[in-house]
């Protein structure tokens, strides 16, 4: 593993995933992310979208493990953001190229480009942080711009308490799905580049800093999302389902997800704004673990076209 004195700010770093046609299927199935434009070609299509897409939250775990590999341990996160530009049709390759920006104190930062085939920004202003500080770390609250004027209705609306179970199996079915395997247990299908073994082997997980299997960063998609999906379909705010695009993303980080972590998520509607012909929606969520620990603080931002 890495150490600080390892990075050099200037260092490049190239990573490549091609969204095959049942990947938005197997991240449903690993994810819970049903919706329907990444699933049903007919209901894609009606949305004004050539097919079928990928999730943008796959996208950002893309992301994530380009990072990952490049920081080396993928525990030590303590950013992830990106605005997401383009959608990820089926077929498509895409070509992450990152370069540290920063070594400062214990943090190391990177920013990435992030183009399709057709030299197409995918996300845009995507960057990561990642903390090689020791001892417990707490995810700090996500900031949101001030709003220059009185809030609209609805902001503050609050969603949760979710609470969810970590397991083994559902980790290295996140994990498979976002590294190009399949997320079950029936037959076996290698993923390449293979998922970071501290994902998906006890035995490489034991032998870690952390002494156990720990989940992807971006595995808050299965848990931490919970308040953003019920305010896409929260009869208050009214967004058109169909209509609806992942904006932004950022996620925060404290303690790693191990199997057996019990986490409790709560989140609120952060800001709503109009943007042209877009409407804007903010969602901050924050989780913490069955010893009251700071796991993860989100802002899922969603655009309704």
């Amino acid at each position: 593993m890495k150490t600080l004195s390892d990075f050099r700010a200037g260092e490049t770093f190239t990573h490549v995933r091609t969204c095959d046609r049942l990947r938005p299927i197997y991240y449903a199935a690993a994810s819970g992310d049903f919706n329907p434009i990444h699933v049903d070609a007919e209901v894609a299509r009606a949305a004004g979208l050539p097919g079928p897409i990928l999730q943008g939250m796959c996208t950002y775990a893309w992301l994530a493990e380009a990072c990952a590999g490049y920081f080396g341990d993928p525990g030590r996160f303590r950013r992830l953001f990106a605005r997401f530009s383009r959608p990820v049709l089926i077929d498509d390759t895409v070509t992450f190229e990152g370069r540290c920006t920063s070594v400062e104190g214990s943090a190391v930062r990177v920013e990435v480009s992030v183009r399709n085939q057709r030299g197409e920004d995918v996300l845009r202003n995507a960057l990561a942080e990642a903390d090689w500080s020791e001892g417990q770390r707490s995810a700090e609250p996500v900031a949101v711009p001030a709003a220059d004027a009185a809030p609209p209705p609805n902001v503050g609306r609050r969603y949760g308490p979710y609470r969810y179970e970590a397991s083994l199996e559902k980790i290295r079915d996140f994990a498979l799905a976002v590294a190009g395997g399949v997320p079950t247990r029936m037959y076996e299908h290698a993923a390449d580049p293979a998922p970071h073994p501290w994902f998906v082997d006890e035995d490489a997980g034991r032998q870690s800093r952390y002494g156990s299997v720990i989940a992807p960063p971006t595995f808050g998609a299965v848990f931490a999302m919970q308040p953003f999906a019920a305010a896409l379909v929260d009869p208050a705010l009214a967004m058109n389902l169909p209509r609806v695009l992942h904006g932004e993303q950022e996620l925060v980080y404290g303690e790693p997800v191990r199997p057996g972590d019990r986490l409790e998520t709560v989140g609120e509607v952060a800001s709503i704004e109009k943007r042209g012909k877009l409407d804007v929606v903010a969602v901050r969520s924050s989780t913490v673990n069955q010893r009251g620990a700071k796991v993860l603080e989100g802002l899922w931002t969603a655009v309704v076209r």
